[in-house]
């Protein structure tokens, strides 16, 4: 019962985002000529280095490198954000505001496996967006004459998956904490803006959290076929410990 209702309050949201990643995919796939081919224009209009920059990196690896910019380094890191906050902000928060807290916890469950469903069923549909679209885009490939190599997508996914698992993973450690899901987003969405802002500050990149998905790191992947598993077990971890830190609150908190 518990595992239906969590899957009933999420399921629109993870159509909803995959709906939004998949028509961003097919008009990036569809532009992509136009974009080749003006890129020297386009590289004009940016108004940062670090953007600049990242154009070339990218496009030097051409319809990879190209599908790496768009799908994993502006969607995945920016919009990938706003869905991490979406799918956790309301999952204590929003049971308080509606007043629903006290009938949920009457249940013959315990608040351990009431958390861990709800923060299971909230990452999975944060994730299955971006593993159901990404393989799309090796046959959409064909459509502009182009090939994709299916390893580097691989990683780049499970990457962008942990990234984001962080961010779901704070969010819903602010809604243990809280009783108004609209302030937890607001939060979160600073805390992240003020990140941003850190990785284009000459000098301030490396104290944000933006860094360990930075475009130097996709490059890598892309150009080499493998990861750091070094960083990926650094994002699974601190996602433990936000989840072990939210466990330890729910069990603790007075509703």
């Amino acid at each position: 019962m518990m595992l239906r209702k969590c899957i009933r309050e999420q399921w629109w949201k993870m159509v909803l985002c995959t709906l939004l990643m998949q028509a961003h995919l097919i008009i990036c796939v569809i532009y992509f000529e136009d974009f080749d081919r003006e890129q020297e224009t386009i590289r004009k209009l940016v108004p940062f280095d670090f953007l600049k920059k990242s154009i070339d990196a990218f496009m030097k690896l051409g319809f990879d490198g190209y599908v790496g910019f768009q799908h994993f380094s502006k969607a995945a890191n920016t919009f990938g954000t706003f869905a991490a906050v979406f799918f956790a902000m309301d999952a204590v928060a929003g049971e308080v505001e509606r007043r629903t807290m006290e009938h949920l916890l009457s249940r013959p469950i315990s608040r351990r496996r009431i958390l861990l469903t709800k923060y299971a069923v909230g990452a999975v549909g944060l994730m299955l967006p971006l593993v159901l679209t990404t393989p799309t885009v090796i046959p959409m490939a064909q459509w502009v004459g182009e090939s994709i190599q299916a390893w580097p997508l691989f990683l780049q996914t499970l990457h962008s998956c942990l990234f984001l698992l962080v961010f779901y993973s704070f969010t819903f450690l602010l809604s243990t904490c809280m009783s108004h899901a609209l302030l937890v987003g607001f939060l979160v969405l600073g805390f992240a803006l003020i990140q941003f802002a850190l990785l284009i500050v000459r000098g301030a990149s490396h104290f944000s959290i933006y860094k360990l998905s930075d475009v130097n790191l996709l490059v890598e992947i892309i150009a080499k076929g493998r990861i750091d598993w070094r960083i990926e077990g650094l994002l699974l971890a601190i996602s433990a410990a936000l989840l072990g830190a939210s466990l330890w609150r729910f069990e603790r908190r007075d509703f």
